[in-house]
């Protein structure tokens, strides 16, 4: 049985510190399976993908997560964003872990 994980956000903070941190995790869990990795850029997610061992690269949130349907999606977006994505995520009906403030105020 495998752990899927999706990443939505594969900018500066995520590919100098998520990234990494997962790519050990996943190498060390047998069973956690970094599933695919999402970016408004297409460039920036295909290079996480490869730099970090992700299966896929997306540049549509909802249909990664339609696709690879993840035990547990992690989100590392700018923090205007979070709270918009974040809901969608959970509306969605998937587990999320994100860092950031659910918004600015």
């Amino acid at each position: 049985m495998s752990f899927r994980v999706c990443v939505v956000g594969c900018g500066s903070l995520s590919t100098k510190a998520h990234g990494p941190s997962l790519r050990r995790y996943a190498d060390a869990h047998a069973g956690v399976v970094l599933a695919a990795c999402c970016d408004l850029d297409a460039v920036k997610a295909e290079t996480y993908r490869g730099r970090f061992g992700f299966e896929r690269a997306y540049t549509d949130m909802e249909e990664m997560l339609r696709v690879e349907r993840p035990a547990a999606v992690c989100l590392y977006a700018p923090v205007d964003r979070t709270c918009p994505l974040g809901c969608r995520i959970l509306e969605l009906g998937f587990p999320l872990l994100t860092e950031k403030p659910p918004g600015l105020d």
